[in-house]
């Protein structure tokens, strides 16, 4: 789950990383302009907004949905230091409404891809949608999986229509909240619920985002497992077992009855 997770977003990361580059060196002008990004979105439905700013952080123009000018804005500080300062790309928050989760992505924008400086910044804000059918598709039968990122935001769990939250459920995050205090950074380990019910909790990262991936098992699983696979081998003993009896009994009929009839004769 956490692999398909950061493909999915890498493959974002790396369809902006490929527009910068292309323009920067190809774009005929100095600069990203709006005929630029209204070019992008229209390639990529998934983007729902696409901001352009300066070095210091000021809108220079926008395009898509107005709502998207405001869902960075408490994140700006954060946007301009990686971006700005340290040249690399910025995944953020993600937000929802009734039909759709985005995340936040931020690049740097330069005039020529080898420039040290950068002129501004390009914030995007991207649908999940295509993220949650992958998860969806991929989610295991057997065993609970939850997908929760560094705000503890339930962004996804095996089971839920889309393969995304849209409406948060509270006694999720409680029971998530509590895994991530138990596990205290390990990798797994055997809690107990807020219903007091044992199970054995897993955890992983994912790189790209920092979100974290948990999965839940019963407490009993592996003795399941054990007594499963003792009953399959057992099967498998019994079964051989009769395959040596039957092998047994036609070699006697076969081979062992002729011989002894003729000495039964004579006797």
């Amino acid at each position: 789950i956490a692999s398909i997770i950061s493909e999915e977003v890498s493959q974002k990361v790396q369809f902006f990383s490929t527009f910068m580059d292309l323009h920067s060196d190809f774009g005929g002008h100095p600069f990203v302009n709006k005929e630029d990004i209204d070019y992008l979105r229209e390639k990529n439905p998934a983007i729902t907004h696409i901001s352009i700013l300066n070095s210091k952080g000021r809108l220079l123009f926008y395009s898509g949905d107005d709502g998207g000018r405001f869902s960075y804005v408490s994140e700006l500080d954060s946007i301009l230091r990686a971006c700005v300062q340290s040249g690399k790309e910025y995944i953020g928050s993600v937000n929802r409404d009734s039909n759709h989760l985005y995340v936040l992505m931020a690049f740097p924008v330069r005039e020529h891809r080898a420039d040290a400086r950068v002129s501004g910044v390009l914030v995007a804000e991207m649908d999940l949608g295509g993220l949650g059918l992958a998860l969806e598709k991929n989610y295991p039968k057997d065993m609970f999986v939850a997908v929760v990122s560094p705000d503890d935001n339930l962004i996804s769990y095996s089971g839920v229509p889309g393969g995304l939250v849209l409406t948060p459920d509270d006694s999720l995050r409680v029971d998530l909240f509590q895994w991530g205090k138990e596990l205290d950074g390990r990798s797994g380990a055997h809690i107990k619920t807020v219903q007091g019910k044992g199970v054995l909790v897993s955890r992983a990262e994912v790189p790209v985002l920092d979100w974290a991936v948990y999965v839940e098992q019963p407490a009993d699983m592996l003795r399941r497992l054990f007594w499963a696979s003792t009953i399959h081998s057992l099967w498998d003993i019994a079964a051989i077992l009769l395959v040596m009896i039957a092998f047994v009994l036609l070699v006697s009929y076969l081979v062992i009855i002729p011989i002894i009839r003729p000495v039964q004769r004579l006797q």
